[in-house]
């Protein structure tokens, strides 16, 4: 698994320049420790560092972890770098935010290049799977990219399966930590795990893989979609403040119903709004007379003449 230059093509592609840094985000569960072997076999240590965010969820095994990490942290002699949720919530979304918002701060502050997860192949076959159940559109059923641009996330070991991993931490005799509250099914993704991917498998036996595979083409085609969406942008919408936007409605509405979505989905933030809600929004946009107001939660739409004006509130 570690014997061919997989990973040195993918760093090189994604980081061409010499003085680059990434940051690890180290749990100490399997996925996280076999990343860490990948970067220390590959490369220098000043190319990289640790980061640990304890959820705070499992008490004395939460410090347990924290302790592993830091340790091994220790003995490559590389910057480790941890922080403890203050207030934890019970809920995966909260969980996920909080872990991310603090490898934010920590990638800001000390101007790493990217921050790199564990994510393997099965976990984008669950978040796929996720995004399809939630109604999360054409963006979801994409997959998780290698690489985000926009949030710098570099996640190399999507090729690997979960069995591939853990055989290959069991036969070194490598250790890990074992997270209890993944086998806890009241969390969706868990759920998913326990109890329906197996089922699935063995009615479908290539079901992960032809997953990712129609995942594949949703990327080809949200590529082509966001450039259309980024050119509508580019041309027809103008911040008319700090948290304002104006829009020209008419060539809005020219547009073809699934770029209307997207471009809502980009104005707006697109995690917030389901497929009726969207819907709702271009009626709207397309029958509302003259000053005639739409609000939600943190925004609102008023039309005026041939624009529309988006609001934050």
């Amino acid at each position: 698994m570690l014997k061919n230059k997989w990973f040195i093509d993918l760093v090189v592609k994604f980081f061409p320049q010499k003085n680059y840094k990434i940051l690890l985000g180290i749990s100490g569960g399997p996925d996280s420790i076999f990343l860490l072997e990948v970067f220390n076999k590959f490369l220098e240590k000043k190319k990289f560092a640790i980061a640990h965010f304890n959820h705070n969820w499992r008490g004395e095994e939460s410090i347990k972890d924290f302790k592993f990490v830091k340790n091994i942290a220790e003995k490559l002699q590389v910057k480790f770098f941890s922080e403890t949720w203050k207030n934890p919530k019970k809920s995966e979304n909260d969980a996920r935010e909080a872990r991310r918002n603090f490898f934010f701060s920590i990638t800001k502050k000390f101007k790493f290049d990217a921050i790199c997860l564990g994510t393997n192949f099965d976990d984008n076959v669950e978040t796929i799977f996720f995004n399809f159940l939630r109604g999360s559109g054409i963006n979801g059923l994409s997959g998780i990219p290698i690489f985000d641009s926009k949030t710098k996330i570099f996640r190399p070991l999507l090729f690997f399966r979960k069995k591939e991993i853990l055989e290959f931490l069991e036969k070194r005799k490598i250790k890990f930590c074992i997270d209890k509250t993944n086998f806890d099914t009241k969390f969706s993704r868990n759920f998913l795990r326990q109890k329906i991917f197996p089922n699935l498998q063995k009615k479908f036996p290539n079901f992960p893989q032809n997953l990712v595979r129609q995942s594949k083409i949703f990327q080809r085609t949200n590529h082509f979609l966001q450039k259309k969406v980024q050119n509508f942008l580019k041309n027809f919408v103008e911040n008319s403040s700090k948290n304002e936007q104006k829009i020209n409605r008419k060539e809005f509405l020219k547009t073809d119903l699934i770029e209307q979505s997207e471009i809502l989905r980009t104005i707006f933030f697109p995690k917030n709004f389901d497929f009726q809600q969207i819907e709702n929004i271009i009626f709207f946009i397309k029958t509302a007379k003259n000053n005639k107001k739409m609000t939600f939660v943190n925004s609102e739409i008023l039309i005026f003449g041939n624009f529309f004006f988006v609001r934050k509130i």
